[in-house]
């Protein structure tokens, strides 16, 4: 599972990097990052008992997690039009009300 989720992440970061687009650029670095974070935190105990992960860093990259998340709000409307997901299936908050009000948080 780490192969697999170790040759994702490397490829959407690569991804990233040949992109040219500078409107894009710092929504889609964004979302790699918050990618590998998830994942670091979903998967950290095996990191941790490697000694590959202390508890401090485990703050730091929740910590992270929210200030990604924060930067990628104000796109989220159009990232979920992107894929174009009918908003009966996402079933988050995001998708009450109007979606495109991002302070609805």
């Amino acid at each position: 599972m780490s192969h697999a989720l170790l040759y994702t992440f490397t490829s959407f970061k690569q991804a990233v990097e040949a992109d040219t687009s500078p409107k894009n650029k710092k929504t889609i670095t964004s979302l790699c990052q918050l990618f590998g974070v998830h994942y670091i935190l979903n998967f950290s105990a095996p990191i941790a008992e490697g000694g590959f992960l202390l508890p401090n860093h485990i703050t730091s990259l929740l910590r992270l997690k929210e200030i990604l998340l924060e930067l990628i709000r104000p796109e989220l409307a159009g990232i979920l039009d992107s894929f174009l997901i009918p908003e009966h299936l996402i079933r988050s908050a995001f998708a009450k009300g109007n979606p495109y009000d991002v302070d609805h948080y």
